[in-house]
C-alpha cells in the first residue's frame, strides 16, 4: 500500500484469510471467514478489491478511510508546525514528507469525533512537502490516498535599509523618509517607521516576494531643533524581524 505493507491471501483451518504485513511490525490478520481468495488488488484510493471463489465467486471491496482534512500555518519561524484536521474516527493518522511515505514524521489516532492535532519537526529554512494519511483499524486497516499540504519554514530575519535621510543629515521642511525591506525566505510583508521610538506608520508590502521601498512624509517643521533618531523596522511573513 501506500505506507509499504503488504497483503497477501493465504489459507489458514480450512478458510480463506487475508494478512497484513506492516515494515518494522508485526503480521496480522486484515480478514478472514473468505472461502478461497484467488488474487487481490488496490484501487487507486487505497480500497482493496479481493477475489474470493468457491462455490460461488465473488467480489469483495473492503473501504480505505477517506483523506483527511487538514490545515496548518502556511508559514513559520519555529521548529515545529502544528497541523489540525479530521480523520475517520479511531484511524491511525500519519505524516511524513512527500517523497517518503513510509517514515512517519508524527502520528496519532484520530478521536471519536475524527479531530487530531500533531505537532510536525519541518526541515528549517525549506518548503516542506507533507503528505497526511489516515489508516483504519488504529494502523491495522486499509491507508487511504494521502492529503498534501505545504508548510514553509524560515528562521531568517529579513534585510532592512534606510535610503534617506541619511546618518548625520542635516533636513528642514517636509522630506520624504526612504526605506528597503527585502527577504529572501518568506518576503517582507511591512515596514514600521519610528522616529525617536515613536511609530510614525506602517508600510504595508502589497507583494511579499519581492523586495520592498517604502517612503513616508515627514514635515520636520514640527520638531524641535537638534538630534532625532529616525528607525525602520522589517517584518516578514513568518514573523522574524529587523531593525536599523
Amino acid at each position: 500500500d501506500l505506507l509499504g505493507a503488504v497483503f497477501f491471501a493465504a489459507t489458514r483451518r480450512e478458510q480463506g484469510i487475508i494478512l497484513k504485513w506492516r515494515p518494522g511490525g508485526r503480521l496480522v490478520t486484515f480478514a478472514s471467514g473468505l472461502k478461497a481468495p484467488q488474487g487481490i488488488a488496490f484501487e487507486p484510493e487505497g480500497h482493496l478489491l479481493v477475489a474470493d471463489s468457491g462455490t460461488h465467486s465473488r467480489l469483495l471491496r473492503f473501504r480505505a478511510p477517506p483523506p483527511p482534512t487538514v490545515s496548518a500555518q502556511a508559514v513559520t519561524n519555529q521548529s515545529t508546525v502544528s497541523v489540525t484536521g479530521q480523520a475517520e474516527p479511531g484511524s491511525l493518522v500519519s505524516v511524513s514528507r512527500a517523497d517518503d511515505f513510509e517514515t512517519a514524521l508524527a502520528s496519532t489516532t484520530a478521536g471519536v469525533t475524527g479531530s487530531f492535532t500533531l505537532a510536525v519537526p519541518l526541515v528549517p529554512d525549506s518548503g516542506n512537502a507533507l503528505a497526511i494519511t489516515a489508516t483504519g483499524a488504529r494502523g491495522f486497516g486499509l491507508t487511504g490516498s494521502a492529503a498534501d499540504l505545504s508548510v514553509f519554514h524560515d528562521g531568517q530575519p529579513p534585510g532592512v535599509t534606510i535610503l534617506y535621510p541619511p546618518a548625520g543629515a542635516f533636513v528642514r521642511g517636509g522630506i520624504a523618509l526612504e526605506a528597503r525591506g527585502a527577504d529572501a525566505g518568506s518576503g517582507v510583508t511591512a515596514l514600521f517607521f519610528t522616529l525617536d521610538g515613536r511609530t510614525l506608520g506602517t508600510a504595508a508590502n502589497p507583494d511579499p516576494t519581492r523586495s520592498f521601498l517604502a517612503r513616508l512624509p515627514l514635515d520636520t517643521m514640527a520638531l524641535l531643533d537638534g538630534t532625532h533618531t529616525f528607525g525602520v523596522t522589517a517584518i516578514d511573513r513568518a514573523g522574524n524581524s529587523a531593525s536599523t
